[in-house]
């Protein structure tokens, strides 16, 4: 027959845990006022917006505390702006591990982002016209590669790229 395990007694050094009433309220206040009619319970929704519940034991209320503005501006923070400066090396940073890897479609997503956010990229142009071969999509990986002889026609790919479009049937031009 199970039986159900039985807490140890708290040493003597402990006191035992004081647990709120029931009906505690964390709002500060336990009555509201009769002739408001709710009004006020929009006003505080409104207060506890911007708040996040904090707790300083496991059986502790909940209590509200005010979030830190840790110093936005609008919608072009310092973070974002940050984010986008370094967001073209990143994706292409990640789609050649993701090529190197073998997630070709990964990596084309990547390099696609990378277009997107800079179109005058060669590393990015090469690497998606690679990608976009491998996924047979030959019209896409034409575009880029011509692309990519136009933005740096004696780059550091130029000989492979001449040889990919060799390959796939269509002129460098």
């Amino acid at each position: 027959m199970p039986t159900e395990p039985v807490p140890d007694p708290p040493a003597s050094s402990e006191r035992p845990m004081k647990l709120p009433p029931d009906g505690y309220s964390s709002s500060g206040s336990s009555s509201s006022s009769g002739g408001d009619d709710g009004a006020s319970s929009s006003s505080k929704a409104d207060d506890d917006a911007d708040v996040a519940p904090t707790t300083a034991a496991p059986n502790a209320p909940v209590k509200a505390s005010k979030l830190k503005d840790l110093g936005s501006r609008g919608d072009m923070s310092a973070a974002r702006l940050k984010l986008e400066a370094t967001r073209v090396a990143d994706d292409l940073k990640i789609a050649k591990f993701y090529m190197n890897d073998g997630n070709t479609q990964g990596a084309y997503l990547r390099y696609k982002d990378a277009v997107d956010h800079a179109p005058d990229d060669p590393e990015a142009r090469f690497g998606l016209a690679q990608a976009a071969s491998k996924l047979k999509k030959t019209d896409e990986a034409v575009l880029n590669y011509r692309e990519y002889l136009k933005l740096d026609e004696e780059g550091d790919h130029d000989r492979d790229v001449r040889q990919a479009l060799a390959k796939l049937g269509a002129p460098a031009k």
